[in-house]
């Protein structure tokens, strides 16, 4: 029986590494955090970090699972960086805020080369958002942007876009192809309700769940 008992906790140790044991803590020094991650795999990834001591955001680069991070130059877009994608190496999008910059306060940046040269890619008119602004790109051609209550989205690299007022803050966002995404909402008040909105037409039109709860 004691036999027994010791391969069935061997075998419970084992699993336990096997099933539990796949996370490692990423470099960062303390004073700095995370806000958007893209990893492309284990080791390649971008993220934006913002510094806490006076708020300043950057755009960094690991080729190494976050042992080691280098910084990717940004381009002048405006006082707030807001989000980051990158869908390849070397390849995706930054948006920025200026409130001042009608009719584009909100703008988005795309990068073929590590933020070498960016190409402003932005609708003809964005909204001001409320600071929390999204953005996704599944390739060169087909992108999404997300602040306040606007979706848009482009398929000729940002040529030209489609807009749609979804009814609601946007807070998140996630398309798995160019006609099937999801977004989540939120009311914008102090009841803190939100919801999910769901499109498999490449937001022409949309189906919504909202939660009657905080």
């Amino acid at each position: 029986m004691d036999t027994i008992q010791k391969l069935l906790l061997t075998t419970l140790v084992l699993f336990s590494n096997f099933a539990f044991g796949q996370w490692t803590q990423m470099n960062l020094d303390s004073l700095y955090y995370i806000e958007n991650l893209s990893m492309l795999d284990d080791d390649l990834g971008y993220a934006k970090i913002q510094e806490n001591f006076n708020g300043m955001r950057f755009l960094e680069k690991t080729t190494d699972g976050g042992v080691t991070w280098t910084g990717i130059n940004l381009p002048n877009g405006g006082n707030e960086f807001q989000a980051m994608h990158f869908y390849a190496d070397g390849q995706g999008v930054v948006v920025f805020r200026s409130v001042s910059s009608a009719p584009t306060p909100t703008r988005i940046f795309q990068t073929n080369d590590d933020g070498a040269n960016w190409l402003d890619i932005s609708p003809d008119t964005t909204a001001t958002g409320i600071g929390i602004a999204q953005c996704q790109c599944l390739d060169q051609n087909t992108g999404f942007l997300a602040t306040d209550n606007m979706f848009y989205a482009t398929t000729d690299g940002g040529t030209s876009w489609f807009s749609k007022d979804v009814g609601a803050s946007i807070i998140s966002m996630d398309f798995y192809d160019a006609q099937h995404g999801t977004i989540g909402t939120f009311d914008g008040t102090f009841a803190y309700m939100g919801g999910v909105v769901a499109t498999t037409d490449g937001g022409q039109t949309w189906n919504s769940l909202v939660l009657t709860d905080y």
